[in-house]
């Protein structure tokens, strides 16, 4: 099933819904009553969003708080804007976003909680934002728990990417019998230029695509007609979205090897940067080890494609040689937020160091490890 909406069109309706929200009384447990008459969110992307309330308050207010956060992530971002002692509140606050960083395509739920001088709080009711890039005339296109939202290029090339996105999760899910929930939001922008607007500031400057996991959000730059780059890369981000939910818990994530590993394994198209770039670095003896690719890749163009190598390489070294469903018992098996060491440990009965003699032993590398 598909559709097409217009974002803009969408976050204009959101807006007046919002402003719908005005003169509504609210009471609460106590005696206090709030009486909304303006309570609206408006985008200025990348930049910020700006909150304005306009309320009556039964009971002099002494402290008002704005508290917000995107949809899927469970910690509140509180700010308390300055306001005067009364009953009644007119207060405007702007969230920062190039130093508090939101990608498009966000959900951005909030509400506004007023501490009354006897104590007693009372709060509006939460409202939602939809977070884009209003630079462009989005177009969306839906498949299930994937929605693809693209501004330039025919409709025909944006199902193959959305196609692209939802078999991509279908082969994962198979492969490590595993089961992808929604939503699921892919942002395409057509061109790097008008991408670099949608990264945090100081991105490096290689990158061309991220995944933002716990928002369910795949971010990527694709020149419209690039049916490779967009089965490549696409098929990638999308495996970061799976692995973080196949592996969620409290207290430890997959390492940046497993991570970036297996989603180069399974993109529909390969990288052919890899196979030259890890045999020069095998041929040479100057291979990282597995221990130093639990951390996070270097910044480095070079030195970074070389990591994203040698996980791909390792990646497909736990999967063609010990098989499907040991990589399966070593995706599981962090869904227990055991450490790195204990992960490897359990699923493959080796320890890191020995997957790591073993791997550049499959390689055949020349050097001591």
């Amino acid at each position: 099933m598909s559709s097409s909406t217009r974002a803009r069109l969408s976050l204009a309706l959101i807006l007046a819904l919002v402003a719908l929200a005005a003169s509504a009384l609210f009471s609460t447990a106590g005696a206090a009553t709030l009486t909304v008459h303006l309570s609206e969110a408006i985008p200025d992307f990348p930049n910020g969003i700006t909150f304005r309330l306009q309320a009556d308050v039964s009971e002099p207010v002494t402290r008002v708080e704005l508290r917000y956060f995107p949809d899927g992530v469970p910690v509140i971002n509180v700010a308390r804007p300055q306001t005067r002692t009364g009953t009644h509140v007119d207060v405007t606050h702007t969230v920062d976003l190039l130093l508090d960083y939101l990608p498009p395509a966000v959900d951005v739920r909030y509400y506004w909680q007023l501490t009354l001088a006897s104590g007693e709080s009372v709060r509006t009711p939460e409202q939602r934002l939809f977070y884009m890039d209003e630079q462009h005339d989005w177009k969306s296109l839906q498949d299930g728990i994937v929605t693809l939202y693209y501004y330039a290029g025919n409709q025909s090339f944006a199902q193959q990417a959305l196609d692209i996105t939802v078999r991509a999760i279908e082969r994962f899910d198979r492969a490590f019998g595993v089961t992808t929930e929604g939503p699921i939001r892919v942002v395409m922008y057509a061109n790097d230029r008008d991408f670099r607007a949608a990264l945090p500031v100081g991105s490096d400057d290689w990158v061309g695509g991220f995944a933002e996991p716990d928002l369910g959000l795949i971010v990527v730059a694709i020149q419209p007609g690039d049916t490779g780059e967009v089965a490549r890369m696409l098929s990638h981000e999308v495996v970061h979205v799976v692995m973080a939910q196949a592996t969620a818990n409290p207290y430890n994530a997959p390492p940046p090897w497993l991570n970036e590993g297996i989603a180069s394994y399974y993109q529909e198209v390969p990288d052919d940067r890899f196979a030259p770039v890890i045999q020069r670095a095998a041929r040479e003896g100057r291979l990282d080890t597995v221990r130093a690719l639990n951390s996070a890749f270097p910044a480095d163009p070079a030195a970074a494609i070389l990591a994203y190598a040698e996980s791909e390489s390792i990646a497909r070294f736990i999967i063609e040689e010990k098989g499907t469903d040991a990589m399966a018992d070593l995706i599981n098996v962090f869904r227990e937020g055991v450490s790195y060491d204990e992960a490897v440990q359990r699923a493959l009965g080796i320890s890191l160091d020995e997957l790591d003699q073993e791997w550049k032993a499959w390689l055949g590398y020349p050097g001591d490890a």
